[in-house]
């Protein structure tokens, strides 16, 4: 089952170097991130975090994740030019390398990427709708966690170990 919430879009949440959906903001004016305050859709599944920026975002890994087979992924020389100047094998990886080249093989196997499609797809249905919040996730974690089992455990002293009876309840 997949889990979908909203989080703060903090500007850098990608290993600390700006998106090109982030430049497209930067470059439209808004000079600073975090002057206006932005939300991100953040999708667990499949042992795996989505996070987008925007609609555009989740539509395009959307679509990728419906094809079954996917075109090459070389991108001609003359195009990288054009876009990153003549000296772009001198640049990063991340600054040519595109967003759907990072992700885990494992993503594509056939069950994992149905796992991923409607997981996406219903992203894509609650925030049109409009449904989705940062207050859900919160009031979900905090309705299946014990706080007096919790508790119990912490005020053990000198760093005892687990007994019997410590292990989460299965659902």
């Amino acid at each position: 089952m997949a889990r979908i919430w909203k989080e703060p879009n903090r500007g850098c949440s990608y290993g600390g170097r700006r998106t090109e959906a982030l430049e497209r903001l930067l470059d439209q004016g808004t000079r600073n991130p975090t002057l206006i305050p932005r939300q991100e859709i953040v999708v667990r599944v499949a042992s795996f975090t989505f996070r987008f920026e925007s609609m555009e975002h989740l539509r395009d890994c959307l679509a990728y994740f419906q094809q079954r087979t996917h075109p090459s992924s070389r991108i001609p020389a003359k195009e990288l030019a054009s876009q990153f100047g003549e000296d772009w094998r001198s640049q990063r990886w991340y600054a040519v390398e595109r967003w759907f080249e990072r992700l885990p093989m494992y993503l594509l196997e056939k069950p994992k990427r149905e796992k991923v499609v409607k997981a996406l797809s219903g992203a894509l249905r609650l925030e049109e709708s409009g449904k989705i919040t940062a207050s859900q996730m919160v009031a979900r974690s905090k309705a299946q966690v014990d706080f007096k089992a919790f508790d119990k455990i912490m005020r053990r002293r000198g760093g005892k170990r687990p007994r019997a009876g410590d292990e989460l309840p299965s659902r």
